[in-house]
């Protein structure tokens, strides 16, 4: 998605728990984590029944056409009356997410991201602009995410008898970590040996480590 595009729901109860209800606009070839995912929002437009809970957003799962409760699912979204969310799929109870964070004032345009620095965490962010994003929550652990899955824009309703709509500008997905590249290592010595470097790169999201190990025979300085 690289337009401006509006999507909407009717009559779709929730995406909670046992509900799996909604509309969603999904890139149809897989992607495979590590990546980071960025939409921007133009506008939410709720209904008089949803309780300030319609939600839009960013939307990842394992699966599209699937009913499991481990299906790795995980939202960064936008609501009508409750702020930003991240929500996602917590033990193998139910088909949608069932545990989240929420909070903070949404002021649009806004910008949503999920970052996944590897299998085994998912990271929400929003804000105004791609350099200046606010983590919603902290990150966590969808239930049995999977190293390929689809993503893609999602709205509810939450109603039974009710239309929501959202306006999204863009869908990107780029690879993580964002221009990561590794450094270059030297090592001078005029004694022979074995050598071990050990180089970390960290930020707020997480850490990785590599450990490089370099032999210096006698007849090389």
């Amino acid at each position: 998605v690289n337009n401006e595009v509006t999507i909407s729901n009717t009559n779709g109860q929730d995406f909670w728990d046992s509900d799996y209800m909604i509309t969603y606009l999904y890139y149809s070839q897989s992607i495979s984590i590590p990546e980071i995912v960025e939409a921007k929002v133009l506008s939410l437009t709720g209904n008089s029944g949803d309780g300030g809970w319609t939600k839009a957003g960013i939307l990842y799962q394992n699966q599209v056409t699937t009913s499991s409760t481990s299906n790795g699912e995980v939202d960064m979204l936008v609501s009508d009356g409750n702020g930003y969310a991240i929500q996602w799929q917590s033990g193998t109870s139910y088909i949608a997410p069932s545990a989240g964070y929420k909070g903070n004032s949404i002021t649009y345009p806004t910008i949503l991201a999920l970052v996944f620095p590897n299998t085994s965490y998912a990271c929400g962010f929003y804000g105004s602009s791609l350099g200046v994003l606010s983590q919603e929550g902290s990150c966590i652990t969808p239930t049995s995410m999977a190293s390929q899955g689809y993503i893609g824009l999602f709205i509810t309703a939450h109603s039974s008898s009710g239309t929501s709509s959202a306006v999204f500008q863009y869908l990107l997905v780029r690879a993580y970590p964002p221009n990561g590249v590794m450094p270059s290592i030297s090592i001078a010595s005029s004694f022979p040996g074995s050598y071990s470097v050990t180089v970390t790169a960290s930020n707020s999201i997480s850490s990785a480590s590599a450990t490089y190990t370099y032999n210096i025979g006698p007849n090389v300085s």
